[in-house]
Formats: C-alpha cells, structure tokens, sequence
C-alpha cells in the first residue's frame, strides 16, 4: 500500500472513523498517503484504523473534536511534530441538521450544527494553512452537501421540513471554500468542495427503512450512493497535478441536483 500517486504526502481526514470519512482514508491511504484519521469517538476510530493498517496503510487515529479549536490546534501541532508537514486535509466531519422546522429550532440546536459543519471547517483549514503557505502546496477539500445547493432535503414538499440549519451550515462551507481558494489560488493551495447527494452511511441509515426507500426511487442513476463514490472524488481533487482545480464544487449526486 506504499507506492502510489500520493506517496510520501500526508492526510488529515476528519470524521474518519466510519461511512464517507473512514473510505477517504482507506482510498488515500491506498495511494501511498500516511493519514492523520480524526474523529471524536476514539474507539470506532481506532477499529477502523486498524482495518487499514491490516491492509498495509500507514494511518494514525487522533481522537478530535474539530468543533474545539484548542483541539484542532493540538491535532495540527502533532501532525507535524511527527510527520513534518500537511499536504492535504479533507473535511468531512460533520452534525446531522436539528430535524425541526425553522419556526421551532433553538438557539442551542443552531448552534451545535453550525459548530460541528461549518465553524470546524473554517478552524481545520486556518490551522493548516501556516504549514501548507510556508512550502507553497496543499490539497484542501471540504465536504457540503446537496441540501446546500437545492435549499431542502431530496423530495421534501413545499410549506414541509427544509433541514434549514444543515442547508445553512453546509452553504456556508461552499462559500467559504469559494473565499479561501480565492485568496490560495496563488499561492499553490487548492480548495475545492464535494456535494454529496444521498450516501448509504449510518447518518443516512437512521431515517429508516421506508424514507431510504422513498429517497432512493428518486435517484435518476436508480441507487444510493456509497462512501466510495465521495472518496474517489476526493482521490481526483487531491492529485498534484490537478493545480488547475480550485473553487469548485462537484456534485456527486447520482442525478439529483445538476446544476
């Protein structure tokens, strides 16, 4: 697992410990990648790590909550205390919107997901920037999703449930990779954002049986997604030679926004 395109390049992959986060780590680290995997829960996230090092990847799991910055600090400071440098950071760590409408939804439930989708974006990405500006190359990569560009969530009626703290939290994460690849573009740092329309991860697997269904019959391509569908999209922003990628967003939807 050591020889690859992303060879001798180091990763932080936040949200790691399972679904999208967990196969961007098994994908990159396929490369040649030596992966800083991140989440909160320290158990599933050494599990999967040790998934990946049985197949020879040279991962490191890092018990995070990205939503801290004084632990965003302590992860950034320990990766390059052991490594040297950051090439590439993804940020797929993310919160499930409240599930209330907008009238009902409280300050704290507010809060907790712009926090935990968008706030720990913007404190990963200033984090790396130092060591990313200093030797004039990064990969950035953050993760929004489909309810950021279509306003509400895959087949919701009009007057129903928009999710309008998930769709705010995660248009924020568009525009501000939009802001950051602008300020970075010269500088040799690219950052883009992925879409992802609906993906069959434990996130997704709580709504139940009958809504995965009804969602599914709505995909043009005709199935779910799965996390290996984001990770090669993530695998594709983060090759050296794609400098000419930045600012973007790629929808992987299977049909469900195109736009």
């Amino acid at each position: 697992m050591s020889e690859g395109t992303l060879s001798g390049q180091v990763a932080i992959v936040t949200g790691a410990s399972k679904g999208i986060g967990k196969a961007i780590a098994v994908l990159l680290a396929g490369q040649g990648a030596r992966v800083m995997m991140v989440a909160r829960g320290a158990e599933t996230l050494a599990a999967a790590a040790a998934e990946i090092r049985a197949r020879g990847g040279e991962v490191v799991d890092v018990p995070t909550d990205v939503s801290q910055p004084e632990q965003v600090q302590r992860l950034i400071d320990d990766t390059l205390k052991r490594f040297g440098r950051i090439d590439i950071l993804v940020n797929n760590a993310g919160v499930e919107g409240s599930g209330k409408m907008l009238k009902d939804t409280d300050n704290e439930s507010w809060q907790r997901v712009i926090d935990g989708n968008l706030n720990s974006c913007f404190y990963c990405s200033r984090a790396v920037l130092p060591s990313m500006l200093t030797v004039g190359y990064g990969r950035i990569v953050n993760l929004s999703s489909r309810v950021a560009l279509a306003g509400h969530v895959l087949g919701a009626k009009p007057g129903g449930w928009a999710q309008a703290d998930y769709a705010v939290a995660k248009a924020g994460v568009v525009a501000l990779t939009k802001a950051m690849a602008f300020e970075l573009a010269p500088l040799g740092i690219t950052v883009n954002v992925i879409a992802p329309g609906p993906i069959m991860t434990p996130m997704l697997g709580r709504v139940g049986e009958a809504e995965i269904k009804r969602r599914q019959a709505l995909i043009p391509v005709g199935r779910l997604g799965e996390p290996e569908d984001i990770g090669r999209a993530v695998l594709f922003l983060v090759q050296p030679e794609n400098s000419f990628v930045t600012g973007q967003t790629l929808s992987v939807n299977g049909g469900t926004w195109m736009a």
